[in-house]
């Protein structure tokens, strides 16, 4: 876990903090080549900034091969959630450990987890003060940046159903997940229809 001091003097550079904010707007890999275009600067400054991103936690690389010549590195989110927070709080812990717990309740906790993510979207009000990135494709929203990401890697059936929760609070109609992709976690969104909020 990075001290205080470590994120601010990671984050403290502008064109860095734009290219991690980037990641975060379209989680889709990226090579350092594609992140010196986007960002407007030369593809060396993009690599130094990008590995000091992966030194941090921030951002992970993997390497894509099938194309001719050398094979790619690619930069990706990586674990950590940007967030500063003195003294240490362990929110992000919590968070896992009760969507684990609701988990392991079975069909009552995800009717919980549902229940509880229309009624707190009800006191929000919009998709923007709550911070997801997203878009809709016919009767289906991708959500490029979750805002509940890190929470699943311990019951991501749970939160995924908190999530389709908030978005069915905010939008109306009835709201189920349909797992995640490459691009975001994807919903169906029916705007007539409200089912039982159960996993089949």
């Amino acid at each position: 876990m990075l001290e205080a001091e470590d994120v601010v003097n990671v984050l403290a550079d502008r064109t860095r903090r734009s290219i991690l904010l980037a990641f975060y707007a379209d989680p889709r890999p990226r090579t350092a080549g594609e992140v010196a275009a986007e960002a407007g600067v030369h593809r060396t400054v993009a690599f130094s900034h990008l590995e000091r991103l992966v030194q941090a936690g921030f951002l992970a690389t993997e390497v894509r091969r099938g194309r001719r010549g050398r094979p790619a590195k690619l930069y990706r989110l990586g674990s950590r959630p940007v967030g500063l927070w003195y003294p240490p709080r362990r929110f992000l812990e919590l968070s896992q450990l009760l969507a684990e717990a609701l988990g392991q309740l079975g069909p009552p906790g995800v009717r919980a987890a549902f229940r509880a993510g229309r009624q707190w979207s009800a006191s929000i009000g919009d998709l923007a003060a709550i911070g997801d990135q997203l878009h809709r494709e016919g009767d289906r929203i991708v959500v490029t940046s979750c805002v509940f990401r890190e929470a699943c890697r311990e019951g991501e059936e749970v939160v995924c159903w908190l999530h389709a929760g908030v978005l069915e609070g905010v939008l109306g109609g009835a709201v189920r997940p349909l797992g995640r992709t490459d691009r975001g976690c994807v919903f169906h969104l029916d705007p007539v229809a409200r089912p039982e909020p159960v996993p089949a």
